[in-house]
């Protein structure tokens, strides 16, 4: 039995030290041309399905999720929906 996925949802799990500069407060990941939804929120997914966002974390859509890989230098191939990452 073969299944074909045809669209990624980026979940990425990352631990990072925010607040060196900031006294060690949160704060959502900073990317050029990338509009992070807060959570506590519903993010859609491009039409396939909604996730939700937990308080703490944020979404980006799928057009959005391209320009952060394209920006860690990952690729893309336009089958992105979203990526969800701790704030």
């Amino acid at each position: 039995m073969s299944i074909k996925i045809n669209k990624r949802v980026y979940l990425i799990a990352f631990v990072a030290m925010l607040g060196c500069s900031n006294g060690g407060t949160a704060q959502e990941p900073s990317i050029e041309g990338v509009e992070w939804q807060k959570g506590v929120s519903i993010g859609d997914l491009e039409g396939v399905a909604q996730i939700q966002v937990p308080a703490g974390y944020v979404f980006a859509d799928g057009d959005e999720t391209r320009i952060i890989m394209e920006a860690w230098e990952n690729l893309t191939d336009g089958s992105e929906v979203g990526f969800v990452a701790p704030s």
